[in-house]
């Protein structure tokens, strides 16, 4: 799918009344990032390296299926931690890593949502596309699922996506 397009799903989206990201689930650990993916996505396990790769620009399929990274606003939370996690970086290092990776044609930065909630509406409805997410009641609500990654859910020791 080209940028374009992209843009086009994510303005349309956007036009949607969207749901808020509410409190924080009490059953879900606060620390902790999910992964979401669409009802339509292929399997209920992503392993770190996959979601690495993915978020550093680099084409990945899974049981066939390429998967879309969908990337939340820069210096917001979630955003925040999980480049930390994933790319080991501050944000005031990400601009500088993604030029670098353009300058070597070593990547491309995944499609960036304008607000957390609109990249789990892009997740919802594009298929293969994943993201990740606060807990909270509000996904509930949505057509997502939420993976495990390396077998391990959210709260669980050895879960890679605790800030």
């Amino acid at each position: 799918m080209t940028f374009r397009k992209l843009s086009v799903l994510a303005w349309m989206l956007g036009s949607l009344a969207l749901v808020p990201l509410e409190a924080v689930r009490a059953t879900e650990p606060q620390d902790a990032l999910l992964m979401v993916a669409g009802t339509s996505f292929s399997g209920d396990d992503i392993s770190f390296a996959s979601v690495k790769s993915a978020f550093r620009g680099q084409r990945i399929r899974i049981d066939g299926q390429s998967v879309i990274p969908i990337n939340h606003p820069l210096n917001s939370p979630g955003r925040v931690s999980f480049d930390r996690i994933t790319l080991g970086l501050e944000p005031t290092e990400v601009g500088r890593f993604w030029i670098d990776m353009r300058i070597r044609d070593q990547g491309r930065p995944p499609t960036i949502a304008s607000t957390p909630e609109l990249a789990l509406r892009i997740v919802e409805a594009l298929k293969g596309a994943i993201t990740y997410a606060v807990p909270s009641p509000a996904l509930a609500r949505l057509r997502i699922k939420i993976l495990t990654v390396e077998g391990k859910s959210a709260g669980q020791p050895g879960y890679p996506l605790t800030r």
